[in-house]
């Protein structure tokens, strides 16, 4: 290994392991060292997810002392370790006071402190704080995920014992915490508290909001300056001279103390900072011109942009996050590459498979790619998509992240039949590869429509490997798209540059953007499979949609109104056994049945109009008579609900006149001018041109009762 005149270590935490990459003062990789870390998940639970902070940093250890065995540094080398950059998933890890963990685990074991990304325990929470429709909720699609940290936190709030929950003292987004554990600083970075933690920041403001908290109940989350959640938020690049490797975390890595620590980033930001360092593909294409595709285990969609372009259910836009003065956009996929994992290690043949590749002593994916091209070969067609005429899937199996934002959704499967052969497991894996792209596209289509502009689609990450993804991603958006190789290399270059920009006093983002030289493979579209293509995309559409409209048939009056039903809701509710549901069971009830929390003067009236009351709350029986007489009321709202989202369609929270106008038109009720002229002004109250969604439903429910 040649001298260079300094290294920079980029360190990354999927999923399922920790990477770390050497690279030398020219950003070649130099050693890579990988290492899976444990996850624990039951199927008792199956939406529960949990990790170790200890197990991810004695991994992170291992990587970094084996980087430097495998790739032979000298004690002079290791002098030239300038910079440390963390990236990590978008996990919650959970620390009391003396900075040891905290059980976030039913099971109470103290190890399991980290809630993983893709924990999706926190539906009726994410739930209650969407119904809010606070101004917060604008700058992630409308309302934020489930997968995000606010609702998770109010999970913990409401299942935690009260002295697990006051042992709970710091609260990290998982690149916070690498960093903390490098460093010894409490500091946290904007892109985790802004993107994942609902801090606010744009131009003109910044800083925790206070009573978005309190409306939640975790407004202990803000005493002491927000301490739990960070005191100190720092921007991407932003040079500090405590951001150093401290002694303790320096002897755990074999490296010497001083070494500076960057900013840390999460995992699809350091991704996508790592892309629009390599050098475009087209020449003059501009930043917010570039759309990177960090695919993986889930798959993100990141765009950059000169102004706020707001897209119903993507993620931002969000400033100063990761390239300085500009705005960034995140769609996703909660399961791209654990979709294809899934359909292959579910089917019937898979053990055939797996046997065959070891035996071949080569990977599942090459196997599967060359049966499916002697296929093609054997039925004389033209292109491989082909074979996957009469089978169609989509791949909500965790959900939809992006543009639906509907957590509860499922995957659809439409052309199965007795075939268990290794031949259909290939083409259930065409399939299912199909799906990610189709489902690329709509994203891709709905920011495009908010006004994105994308000159230039850019892959990377674990997924990129797949050449038969990429290529139909191509054919389905009739684009060419351009891959980075290796391919899974821009995540751990991105978090090294940030790193390396803490370093060097002289050097900023703006010289390594579009400046690093990295081999581009290009996959150019087939213009004529573009057809075919739209065809399955329709089809795939109209899947999504079928299952959108098979749940809401079964959650409509005939499943709901079941006594059975009512009667096992009102026991989950009653966890404490008392025999009635009180206000707080109430607001979760209702949650669970209409996905609507009831406001404090909803549930008195509720609870004011009860005969003959002898508990401070519902019984059985009155609960099952609450649930018939709302479910005619919800009805309305859910029209409503749905009208005021389509005309909001830059999830501004409000209407002003000309979408109230529509308003009527679209539900078919005919007032003259001068009618909704005087209703617009008896509804804005302050004058300012403009409706909220409860003036708006009031009226909508007004006349429609007159």
């Amino acid at each position: 290994m040649s001298i260079s005149s300094s290294y920079a270590i980029g360190i990354d935490v999927g999923t399922g392991s920790v990477r770390c990459m050497i690279f030398d003062d020219k950003w070649t990789p130099v050693v890579q060292c990988q290492k899976p870390i444990l996850t624990y998940h039951s199927a008792s639970a199956p939406l529960e997810y949990e990790q170790s902070s200890t197990d991810i940093w004695q991994a992170i250890c291992y990587c970094v002392r084996q980087c430097l065995e495998l790739g032979s540094f000298t004690s002079e080398q290791v002098g030239l370790i300038r910079s440390i950059g963390f990236d990590a998933t978008c996990s919650l890890v959970v620390l009391d006071e003396k900075y040891e963990p905290v059980s976030v685990s039913r099971s109470g074991n103290d190890e399991q402190n980290i809630i993983m990304w893709l924990d999706h325990r926190a539906h009726a929470e994410a739930t209650i704080i969407n119904s809010s429709s606070d101004e917060v909720l604008q700058n992630f699609g409308g309302k934020i995920s489930l997968e995000m940290q606010p609702g998770k936190l109010l999970w913990l709030k409401r299942n935690l014992s009260k002295e697990q929950w006051t042992r709970a003292n710091h609260f990290f987004d998982l690149p916070d915490y690498l960093h903390f554990r490098a460093t010894n600083q409490l500091d946290r970075s904007l892109c985790s508290s802004v993107c994942k933690l609902c801090y606010r920041s744009s131009e003109t403001q910044h800083g925790w909001d206070e009573k978005f908290w309190a409306k939640f109940d975790l407004d202990d989350l803000m005493a002491n300056n927000g301490e739990k959640l960070g005191q100190l938020v720092r921007k991407p690049f932003s040079k500090s001279n405590t951001d150093v490797l401290s002694k303790k975390a320096a002897d755990e890595l074999g490296l010497p103390e001083g070494i500076h620590i960057g900013t840390p980033l999460i995992d699809a930001y350091a991704g996508a900072l790592g892309g629009l360092a390599c050098k475009s593909p087209i020449a003059d294409a501009h930043l917010s011109e570039r759309l990177i595709i960090v695919a993986g285990t889930s798959s993100c969609f990141m765009a950059c942009s000169e102004k706020a372009v707001f897209v119903p259910g993507v993620w931002g836009p969000h400033y100063n996050v990761l390239i300085p003065n500009l705005w960034l956009s995140e769609g996703g996929q909660s399961a791209a590459g654990k979709s294809i994992d899934h359909v292959i290690q579910t089917h019937p043949a898979y053990n055939e498979l797996k046997q065959l590749a070891d035996e071949q002593n080569r990977n599942t994916f090459d196997v599967l790619n060359e049966i499916l091209n002697n296929l093609q070969q054997k039925h004389k067609i033209d292109n491989v998509s082909l074979l996957s005429n009469d089978l169609h899937m989509t791949i909500d199996f965790h959900g939809n992240r992006s543009p639906l934002a509907d957590p509860g959704l499922g995957a659809t499967i439409a052309g199965l039949n007795f075939d268990t052969s290794l031949n259909n497991l290939a083409v259930q894996y065409l399939t299912v590869v199909q799906a990610v792209a189709y489902d690329s596209r709509h994203i891709i289509e709905t920011m495009t429509k908010s006004g994105h502009h994308f000159r230039v689609i850019q892959i990377c990450g674990g997924l990129a490997r797949l050449g038969l993804l990429t290529q139909i991603i191509a054919d389905v958006v009739q684009m060419p798209v351009y891959v980075s190789e290796p391919t899974n290399d821009c995540v751990l270059l991105g978090a090294a540059i940030c790193g390396q920009l803490i370093a060097d006093n002289e050097r900023q983002v703006e010289d390594l953007l579009n400046n690093i030289a990295c081999p581009i493979q290009t996959y150019m579209p087939d213009s004529k499979i573009a057809d075919f293509h739209k065809d399955k995309y329709e089809i795939y559409r109209l899947l999504q949609q079928t299952e959108m409209d098979n749940r809401k048939r079964m959650n409509s009056k005939k499943s709901i109104m079941n006594r059975n039903n009512i009667e096992k809701l009102f026991h989950e509710c009653d966890r404490k056994r008392k025999g009635y549901l009180n206000r707080e069971d109430i607001k979760v009830a209702s949650i669970r049945l209409y996905g609507i929390k009831l406001d404090k003067y909803k549930i008195e009236r509720i609870l004011s109009n009860i005969p003959n009351k002898i508990h401070p709350g519902l019984t059985l029986d009155q609960f099952i008579d609450f649930v018939h007489s709302f479910k005619h009321q919800i009805d309305h709202e859910d029209q409503n609900r749905e009208t005021f989202l389509i005309l909001d369609r830059t999830c501004k929270g409000f209407l002003n006149k000309e979408d109230f106008i529509r308003a009527f038109e679209r539900a078919n009720i005919k007032l003259s001018p001068e009618m909704i002229d005087s209703a617009f002004k008896q509804l804005d109250v302050d004058g300012d041109g403009r409706v909220s969604y409860r003036d708006f439903d009031f009226m909508m429910n007004y006349v429609a009762d007159e």
